[in-house]
C-alpha cells in the first residue's frame, strides 16, 4: 500500500486568519433531515454500529442505552 505523507499544518496565525475567513451559517431548522436517510453505519457487534463504537471510543464518561446508543458523554474536537 502506497502511503502519502500528509502536509504540515500551517502556522497558528495563518490558520486563525484562514478560519476567520470562513462563512459560518447561522443555526437553522434541519427540516428534512433524518438519521434514517443515512443507513451506512456497519454493525460492529450486537446492536452497536460503527458510529456508536467511535462515540464510545472517543468520548469521556460515555453512557449508552440498551440499544448501544450514546445517551450521555463529552466529546472534544480540535
Amino acid at each position: 500500500m502506497l502511503r502519502r505523507a500528509l502536509p504540515e499544518p500551517p502556522p497558528a496565525d495563518i490558520a486563525r486568519d484562514e478560519l476567520g475567513d470562513l462563512n459560518v451559517e447561522a443555526p437553522h431548522a434541519m427540516t428534512g433531515y433524518a438519521r434514517t436517510k443515512f443507513p451506512h453505519w456497519a454493525t460492529q457487534y450486537g446492536q452497536c454500529d460503527t458510529r456508536e463504537v467511535v462515540l464510545q471510543r472517543d468520548g469521556h464518561n460515555v453512557a449508552q442505552d440498551d440499544k448501544c446508543r450514546a445517551v450521555q458523554g463529552t466529546w472534544y474536537s480540535e
